[in-house]
């Protein structure tokens, strides 16, 4: 471990030290849990059997029974290099993610809007006005006014189309991702990130564990979303309307 990250260790450790014994495991929990999945994806990716549910029925029934929850299991198969180690791969992550998964959701209610809500609050503002101040530059006023929207829009096309009552988003069903959506080349950059899904054994298990990552990461921000930064939003637009109509 270079220098550089052994303070990082150091001082993460040192940070959590602080934390009442429950969010410590919570944190742990959602961490370990995190890097347990990318390490058995990428090892079912790249060394399992191209005939692994054939050979061993009891790992199709798995595959089938997660597939009934998480459409990507199957969805994300078709037209894989080697669907079955794709449906299986998918199916594991999943599994396995759930874990993590509870873990940062009930860090984010208990703690980070329950216990430490203020603080939260106080600190989501101030990234808040950083982004905007450093990386927007004059186009800050402009996307402080779309954010909030921008924001509103993100979290109920996501939701609905996971799902499954819209049909042209979806993270966890993997609407966005299918080999006949990123071929179509809707968006570039989608078809060179998903594309690697179909085309070999290291793209699927590196871009899969992006998936799962994505997922498990994704409903926990939109609660932060939803109940810290869109009322943040809303007291901007708020004092922006004011001192325009006193102005």
């Amino acid at each position: 471990m270079s220098g550089t990250w052994q303070q990082k260790w150091n001082a993460l450790r040192e940070k959590r030290s602080g934390y009442p014994r429950f969010r410590q495991a919570l944190l742990w929990t959602r961490d370990i849990g995190l890097v347990l999945v990318v390490a058995l994806c990428m090892g079912l990716a790249l060394f399992a059997s191209p005939t692994v549910l054939s050979d061993h029925p009891w790992l199709q029934a798995y595959v089938d029974f997660m597939g009934g929850y998480f459409g990507a299991v199957q969805r994300l198969s078709v037209g894989a290099l080697h669907p079955q180690v794709s449906q299986l791969v998918f199916a594991v992550g999943w599994g396995v993610a759930m874990v993590p998964f509870v873990a940062s959701l009930l860090h984010t209610v208990i703690y980070s809007l329950v216990i430490d809500y203020q603080h939260t609050k106080a600190e989501m503002a101030s990234r808040y006005e950083t982004v905007l101040k450093d990386r927007m530059g004059g186009l800050a006023t402009f996307m402080d006014i779309l954010s909030g929207p921008f924001m509103i829009a993100m979290v109920a096309f996501f939701t609905l189309g996971d799902l499954g009552v819209i049909h042209s988003f979806g993270w966890i069903n993997g609407v966005l991702m299918t080999k006949a959506h990123s071929s179509q080349g809707h968006l570039i950059l989608m078809n060179m990130v998903f594309m690697h899904l179909y085309t070999s054994r290291a793209g699927l298990g590196f871009i899969a564990s992006l998936v799962i990552y994505g997922g498990v990461v994704l409903y926990p921000s939109f609660l932060l979303f939803i109940f810290v930064l869109f009322p943040i939003w809303l007291n901007r637009m708020r004092r922006r309307l004011t001192r325009q109509r006193v102005e």
